[in-house]
């Protein structure tokens, strides 16, 4: 479903899964084999603090102001997924 656009690295892609223009393709590190893929996050790293200190609506949250124009791209590929799973590193 998603259209390579030329490997990196040994597993690394450039896709573009919409299939539109090219500057909104990202990095993603897949395994042919068992069908994994993983997008690499940007920036690496985050400074460590305490983002939420409430459960007020109002209140900043990093992480959803963080993703870059890339977040259609990455609502595409979970809209044309059966499955997806997120294993949190840190």
């Amino acid at each position: 479903m998603c259209h390579l656009q030329g490997p990196v690295g040994p597993r690394d892609y450039y896709i573009d899964p919409n299939e539109g223009c090219k500057t909104d393709a990202i990095k993603v590190w897949c395994d042919m084999e068992t069908g994994a893929s993983c997008i690499h996050a940007n920036p690496s790293t985050i400074e460590q603090r305490n983002w939420l200190l409430s459960h007020n609506k109002q209140k900043h949250v990093w992480f959803g102001e963080d993703i870059s124009p890339e977040s259609q791209v990455l609502s595409y590929c979970m809209y044309c997924k059966q499955s997806r799973y997120k294993d949190w590193d840190y």
